[in-house]
């Protein structure tokens, strides 16, 4: 049985850094991770911190999620339904 995944992960590669979201994939763009410093404020009753830094954190973490199901989705819709 002969295969085409070597072209298909180039190409795949190829059109997934076009798209931006390689970076995912590859592993060189990770979920951010919640600041330690919102522990700190929350237990300090630092609302005002907290509230933005909690707030800055929330929206990082929904592009990165956004981006990540987007390059998963991609691989998927370019994968034969052939096995």
């Amino acid at each position: 049985m002969t295969t085409n995944y070597h072209q298909w992960a180039i190409t795949m590669k190829a059109y997934l850094q076009v798209q931006e979201l390689w970076s995912i994939i590859g592993g060189n763009e990770t979920a951010p991770k919640r600041p330690a410093a919102l522990d700190d404020a929350a237990k300090n009753e630092q609302k005002v911190i907290y509230n933005a830094d909690m707030a800055e954190y929330k929206a990082k973490h929904e592009i990165w999620t956004l981006k990540d199901e987007k390059a998963h989705g991609t691989i998927l819709l370019h994968l034969s339904a052939t096995i």
